[in-house]
């Protein structure tokens, strides 16, 4: 912050030990997004871990080259521009995920913000948090949809996911545990999504 006071501009109305987790789940997630895009590159098409993963997350073959483009493009999306987005405190305490999700208009650009509300700072896995960020961000790439969720709400991670490539590749869900489980085969921990969700993009 030091380097780039104005940096302070993009965390609103948190205080400065939620500032400093924030910061790091951010850095997090677009290390990420970087590894995600990384790891789909053609060269990586022998790896059994990732054939299975994306079979389980996305319903698609690393061959399809077509369709894997589609995924890198957003996670490279991600890795460019998480640093870049704005996050408020949620002070409302009734933070519902809603259904109209686009870029506001600020200062005369396209502007990514995400309402952060208090619960998402309980949240004990970093790598959850950071992977939350990643399914906001998701939500700002898709612009305005009449179902935010194509194929399903899967809050849970349990794999397979089960929902067609057409749905996935605009699903958030399917970035956020294809991500997890790329991090980390072994993550097991249940997530159980409250009906007030921790953040969301607006």
């Amino acid at each position: 912050f030091k380097a780039d006071p104005h940096s302070f501009l993009r965390y609103r109305d948190f205080s400065p030990p939620q500032i400093r987790k924030l910061v790091e789940d951010v850095q997090r997630a677009s290390r990420l997004s970087q590894k995600c895009m990384n790891a789909l590159v053609a060269s990586h098409a022998s790896k059994h871990h990732l054939i299975e993963l994306l079979r389980r997350t996305f319903n698609v073959s690393i061959r399809d080259r077509m369709e894997i483009g589609s995924i890198q493009q957003r996670f490279r999306r991600c890795w460019k521009e998480l640093n870049e987005a704005t996050f408020q405190l949620d002070k409302t305490g009734k933070l519902m995920e809603p259904q109209h999700l686009a870029a506001a208009p600020h200062e005369g650009r396209m502007e990514r913000l995400v309402y952060i509300s208090k619960k998402y700072f309980t949240r004990n896995s970093p790598l959850y948090r950071s992977s939350a960020l990643i399914h906001k961000m998701i939500h700002h790439f898709n612009g305005y949809r009449s179902d935010p969720h194509p194929g399903g709400i899967k809050p849970s991670g349990k794999l397979p996911l089960g929902i067609p490539f057409r749905q996935a590749v605009a699903n958030p869900y399917c970035y956020q545990w294809f991500a997890v489980y790329l991090e980390d085969p072994t993550f097991t921990q249940s997530i159980q999504i409250e009906t007030e969700m921790i953040i969301r993009a607006k």
